[in-house]
C-alpha cells in the first residue's frame, strides 16, 4: 500500500501550498505483512514550465526547499510515524523536527542587582538563548560577593546607593561586556564560554563572572533536558577524561557549621569553625543531615542556657557564635551538648577547620604568644583526646610548614589512642596547580567555589584534588566512601544559589560544607541536596 502525498505550489501573485492526497482503495484489513511509504513530492504547476519562468519569490522558496533537503527529511521522519503508529503523532512530530534543529546559541546575557541573605547586594545573571527558532529565557544564576578571604569584590563605593555596596556597575559589565563575550556561543561548550570570559576579567569582577558561568552551566542542562548534576558528572567532568557518561552517582556527606569564630559577633576564638558531620554508618543524606541537625540545635540550648538568649543567634553563616576565646572550651560546649541530646559518638564526628593562620604563625588565643609547630602538634594532640568526637583537622598547619602534615600524620599514628580513630587531616587548595600538588600525606582536599572564576575552572580543580592522592588515604572515613582522598566542596558565601550542591554531585565529593542551620543560603543548599538524593535513588 502506497500513500502519497503531494505538496503543489502553485505560483501566482503570492505563494500558497495545496495539499492533495491521491485516490486509494476502499478500506479493507491490512495483511499483517503489510507495509506502507509515503512520498511527498514537491512540485509545481505545469505553468509555467521552466524555473525561468518563475517570478524571483518563487525561485527563492525552491532553492530553499532544495537546501535544507525539506522533502527528504520530512518523507523519511512520517514514514517512521507511521510505522510507530504512535498516539500522539504530533508529540512524535515534534521531537524528531528538534532533533533536526539547529543547537542553541546564547542571544542574551543579562544582570540584575538583588539581596543575597544577608541583606546586601548582590549580582544575579540571566541566560537567554534561541531556541528552535525563538529567543527565550532558558536559566538565571546568582552570585556572593563574599570570598573566602573575607573580602567583597563587584561593589561600586557609591555611598548613596546601599551604603556603598551597590553593584551597579557589575550589572551593566555582565549586560554589556558578558554579552557581547558569549553571544552566538552554544551554551553546552562550556569551556570555549568560560574562557571567553575570562578573556574579559578586567571588567568582568570574578563574582559577577562566577554567576555568568553558572547561569550558562545551568541553561546547557536544562536545554538537555537533564539536572545539573548530570550535566556537569556527563559533559565537564567524564567527557573530560574521556569517559562514558554514567547514571550512578554518590551523594556527599553533610558537615555543617557548628560555631563560627575569627571574631565573629562576640565570639573571639582564633580558629575558623567548628563542624558536626555523620560517620559512614549512618546511611543517606536526609538520615546524615537529621543527625547532625540534633547537636546543631541542642549547642544553641546548651549556649543560651549558659550565656543568655541572645548568643543563641547565628552569624551570617548559619553557625553560633558563644563569647568564648579558647577552642577546648568550645569543643567542650559541643561535647556537653552531644551529652545533653543524647548524641552518640558513634554516629557523628567533629571537625576543627582554622581557617589559616595569619601573619603572627600559630595563635590559638586571644593575645597568646604564638606556637612552635611542634608544640602546636602537642596542641592538637590533646584537643582530639579532650573531645573524642573530633576526628577531622582541616588547615591544621601553615603552608610554610611543608613538613607540618607528615609531623602531624605521625604523631597520631605513634599514639595508641588516637591511632585507631582514623583521623583525618585535610588541606585546602584555591587553584588547580595547588589541588595538583597537593601534600601525598594529606587525606583530603577542601575547594570552594567562591576561589575560582568559573565552573570550568572549579571542576577542573575538584576532579584534580580527587586524583592528587595515592592509595591508603582518608583514614577510616575516606576507607568508608572506598576512596583514597577526601574531596569537601565548600560555600562560604551569602548567596542562596543551589548550583554547587549539584557541583559536589557532580564531582562525586566526600562531603559539602555549606555553613549552619541557622543560615537560609546554607539550608537552600542542604534542601538541594535533599531533592538531588531523591532524584538518584
Amino acid at each position: 500500500i502506497t500513500i502519497t502525498i503531494t505538496i503543489t505550489i502553485t505560483i501566482t501573485i503570492t505563494i500558497t501550498i495545496i495539499t492533495t492526497t491521491a485516490p486509494t482503495p476502499p478500506p479493507s484489513p491490512l495483511p499483517s505483512s503489510a507495509t506502507g511509504s509515503i512520498r511527498i513530492a514537491l512540485q509545481r504547476e505545469p505553468e509555467p514550465p521552466t524555473m525561468s519562468g518563475m517570478t524571483a519569490e518563487a525561485r527563492e522558496i525552491m532553492a530553499y526547499l532544495k537546501k535544507h533537503s525539506l522533502a527528504d527529511q520530512l518523507n523519511h521522519i512520517v514514514n517512521k510515524l507511521c510505522k510507530k503508529r504512535s498516539e500522539d503523532p504530533f508529540g512524535f512530530l515534534a521531537t524528531k523536527l528538534h532533533s533536526l534543529a539547529s543547537a542553541p546559541v546564547i542571544t542574551k546575557v543579562s544582570g540584575r542587582e538583588v539581596l543575597s541573605s544577608s541583606g546586601a547586594p548582590t549580582i544575579q545573571v540571566d541566560v537567554h538563548c534561541k531556541v528552535d527558532d525563538v529567543v527565550k529565557f532558558v536559566a538565571r544564576a546568582t552570585g556572593s560577593l563574599g570570598a573566602p578571604d573575607g573580602k567583597k569584590d563587584s561593589v561600586d563605593g557609591d555611598a548613596e546607593w546601599y551604603h556603598g555596596m551597590g553593584v551597579k556597575k557589575a550589572v551593566t559589565n555582565i549586560t554589556e561586556v558578558a554579552h557581547s563575550a558569549v553571544a552566538g556561543l552554544e551554551p553546552n561548550d562550556q569551556s570555549q564560554c568560560d574562557s571567553t570570559l575570562l578573556k574579559s576579567s578586567a571588567k568582568i569582577s570574578p563574582a559577577a563572572m562566577r554567576a555568568a558561568s553558572i547561569a550558562i552551566c545551568k541553561t546547557a542542562a536544562k536545554l538537555s533536558g537533564v539536572e545539573a548534576f548530570a550535566h556537569v558528572k556527563a559533559n565537564l567532568v567524564l567527557a573530560d577524561q574521556k569517559k562514558p557518561p554514567t547514571t550512578t552517582y554518590s551523594m556527599p556527606r553533610p558537615m555543617v557549621q557548628l560555631i563560627r569564630g575569627k571574631n565573629t559577633l562576640g565570639c573571639s576564638l582564633e580558629f575558623s569553625e567548628i563542624l558536626v558531620y555523620p560517620k559512614p554508618s549512618v546511611k543517606g543524606f536526609q538520615k546524615q543531615l537529621e543527625v547532625c541537625s540534633r547537636l546543631h540545635f541542642q549547642i544553641g540550648e546548651s549556649i543560651a542556657a549558659k550565656f543568655g538568649a541572645s548568643f543563641k543567634a547565628g552569624a551570617s553563616t548559619g553557625g553560633y557564635c558563644p563569647p568564648v576565646g579558647d577552642v577546648s572550651e568550645a569543643l567542650k560546649l559541643v561535647a556537653d551538648a552531644a551529652q545533653a541530646g543524647n548524641v552518640d559518638w558513634k554516629s557523628v564526628g567533629v571537625a576543627l577547620c582554622t581557617g589559616g593562620f595569619g601573619d603572627e604563625g600559630y595563635v590559638v588565643k586571644p593575645k597568646d604568644k604564638p606556637k612552635s609547630l611542634e608544640e602546636m602538634i602537642e596542641f592538637y594532640l590533646a584537643l582530639m583526646k579532650e573531645c573524642p568526637g573530633l576526628n577531622i583537622l582541616i588547615d591544621p598547619v601553615e603552608a610554610k610548614d611543608a613538613d607540618g602534615l607528615v609531623k602531624i600524620k605521625a604523631a597520631i599514628a605513634a599514639d595508641e589512642e588516637l591511632k585507631e580513630r582514623g583521623i583525618a587531616v585535610v588541606v585546602g587548595a584555591s587553584t588547580k596547580e595547588e589541588a595538583k600538588s597537593v601534600e601525598p600525606a594529606a587525606d583530603g582536599v577542601a575547594l570552594s567555589m567562591g576561589s575560582f572564576p568559573t565552573v570550568t575552572d572549579a571542576v577542573g580543580a575538584m576532579a584534580a584534588a580527587g586524583g592528587a592522592c595515592g592509595p591508603g588515604g582518608g583514614g577510616d572515613e575516606g576507607k568508608a566512601d572506598g576512596k583514597t582522598k577526601l574531596l569537601f566542596v565548600c560555600c562560604d558565601g551569602d548567596s542562596e544559589e543551589t548550583f554547587m550542591a549539584d557541583l559536589a554531585v557532580g564531582v562525586d565529593a566526600s562531603f559539602v560544607k555549606f555553613g549552619g542551620l541557622l543560615g537560609a543560603q546554607a539550608t537552600a543548599k542542604y534542601n538541594r541536596m535533599l531533592q538531588i538524593e531523591e532524584l538518584v535513588r
